[in-house]
């Protein structure tokens, strides 16, 4: 009934119409969408790759409306070790000029088109902080590439963002601007942590200069009201690592990185400090608590604290009775006399001393409460341990009594050289035989 009605040779025809013109053409046509759309979608991965200074993936593209591009399963990875170093479901960048989204050819000098700002939204973010050793070089690298990629300003937002350091917390939102300055590269990061919303928030900052002779990196954070994991910060100030998982920081890090070593200042507040793992590393004597440190300034040069002042308490926790003597010993701090050995554990209730260094030596403080003034270290029966009898005490006695008794030279352990690292040590310093004292019973 079908043929007799259109005819054996009508639908023959229109058979073959379709499968050999229109089919082939619907064919062709996508095949060089979807071809297109890779090409594009490896170009601005290469582009961006380059200017970031790292391995960018991109899972889909597309062109939204016009000024607008999206990308879809968005991995940055170091270009050296192939180690994720950020993951991003959903990324949208925004030209003020839809023109700027021309192909990157080589014509355009790989290059933007136009010195225009660029808005950039990542939906989430996912950043291991554990896969990023080198991050200072690559933050130097990134810079660079911005600054010369065209774009005279780019504001960054990300909907919610988990940084793990090893373990997870959450960001709920970022807000950033990355902005060429002259010879200047800066990039501003503000972000309020999920369980301190509606407060202060912490501001992140990196500025590369450039200059005839290479270029610099500087970098600070501040806290605000947050109190950040000294793990996180860790890869700011290393030596934050060293303070423990449960401890935190809340202040201020402004670090210029230079060939002899950092230089810098910083102020702030340490919570949870355990100092049974830090005597036990770095210390020759037996201390422990958890340790509360305000420090109101230091300055940094070369690597090396050239000024510093705050204060420390502990309480309440125990402590060998050699901190005791050597401390005594070494440093002209009075102390009741304690029958016992150098090993034996002494309990405390609090352990309160302000301290203030420059390069002159150091001076000690006692700020117990509830005892008379210029106390070091009580216990429930009253002082132990008063401030030096002297106003300054030299950097060589101090490491002598921290190390633990090996004379009056400062000894050349692995202790004593972590201890040193820290100090600006003068060539007039004195040892600790200057400030021996009766008052050890030993």
């Amino acid at each position: 009934m079908f043929f007799r009605r259109f005819g054996l040779k009508r639908v023959l025809w229109a058979a073959a119409f379709w499968l050999l013109g229109v089919f082939p053409a619907v064919t062709i046509l996508v095949t060089g969408w979807w071809a297109r759309t890779l090409y594009y979608r490896d170009q601005w991965a290469e582009w961006l790759g380059d200017r970031l200074a790292v391995r960018f993936q991109i899972g889909g593209l597309e062109f939204p409306r016009p000024g607008v591009i999206c990308f879809r399963e968005v991995n940055l990875q170091d270009p050296d070790r192939g180690a994720i170093l950020l993951q991003s479901s959903h990324v949208q960048i925004r030209f003020d000029d839809p023109k700027q989204i021309a192909p990157l050819s080589s014509r355009t000098g790989g290059r933007l088109q136009g010195e225009k700002s660029v808005s950039v939204h990542l939906v989430d973010a996912k950043i291991d902080l554990a896969h990023l050793p080198n991050w200072r070089e690559l933050a130097s690298r990134g810079l660079r590439g911005v600054s010369h990629g065209g774009v005279r300003r780019i504001d960054v937002t990300v909907g919610k963002a988990t940084i793990a350091s090893p373990y997870e917390f959450a960001v709920p939102k970022v807000k950033g601007t990355i902005q060429k300055l002259g010879p200047v590269t800066q990039a501003d990061f503000h972000f309020q942590l999920a369980q301190s919303e509606g407060s202060q928030p912490v501001h992140i900052r990196l500025v590369r200069h450039e200059e005839e002779e290479g270029s610099s990196l500087a970098y600070g954070i501040h806290t605000g009201s947050a109190q950040l994991p000294c793990r996180v910060l860790a890869k700011a100030v290393p030596a934050f690592a060293e303070l423990g998982a449960a401890s935190t920081f809340q202040g201020f890090i402004w670090v210029h990185t230079g060939a002899d070593g950092p230089t810098g200042q910083l102020a702030g507040r340490w919570t949870e400090v355990p100092l049974s793992g830090i005597s036990s590393q770095f210390l020759g004597h037996r201390l422990e608590g958890h340790a509360i440190v305000h420090l109101e300034m230091a300055r940094f040069e070369a690597g090396q604290v050239t000024e510093a002042r705050g204060y420390l308490e502990v309480g309440p926790g125990r402590c060998s009775a050699s901190l005791i003597y050597e401390l005594s010993r070494q440093m002209a701090m009075p102390a009741v006399p304690l029958r016992l050995s150098p090993e034996q554990v002494v309990s405390f209730t609090q352990l309160a001393v302000g301290f203030s260094w420059d390069r002159f030596g150091v001076r000690i403080t006692g700020r117990c409460s509830g005892t008379s003034a210029g106390i070091v270290l009580r216990d429930q029966a009253g002082p132990i341990l008063a401030q030096p009898a002297v106003q300054s005490v030299p950097f060589s006695a101090v490491v002598n009594a921290l190390v633990g008794p090996e004379g009056d030279r400062v000894p050349a352990s692995g202790r004593a050289i972590w201890l040193l690292q820290w100090l600006p040590l003068d060539g007039g310093s004195t040892t600790g035989s200057d400030t021996r004292m009766a008052a050890n019973p030993r």
